[in-house]
C-alpha cells in the first residue's frame, strides 16, 4: 500500500511553503490551510505550524 504524503518536520513544512509560493496562484492563506489539512492533518503541531509560517511569508511578500 502505498502511504499519503505528509510533512514530518518544520523544515519540510518550511521547504513546501517556499515552493508552493514560488507560484503566484498558490500564493494565499486558503492554499495554505488546504495543504495543511492534507499534508499535516495526522500532527496538530506541525498543522499550527505550517499555517503560522504560511502567514508569516504572507505578510512578508
Amino acid at each position: 500500500m502505498v502511504e499519503a504524503y505528509r510533512f514530518d518536520s518544520k523544515d519540510e513544512c518550511l521547504d513546501y511553503l517556499k515552493d508552493l509560493f514560488k507560484n503566484e496562484k498558490y500564493r494565499n492563506i486558503q492554499e495554505v490551510r488546504i495543504r495543511a489539512g492534507l499534508y499535516a492533518k495526522h500532527n496538530k503541531e506541525l498543522h499550527d505550524f505550517f499555517i503560522k509560517e504560511g502567514e508569516k511569508l504572507l505578510s512578508s511578500s
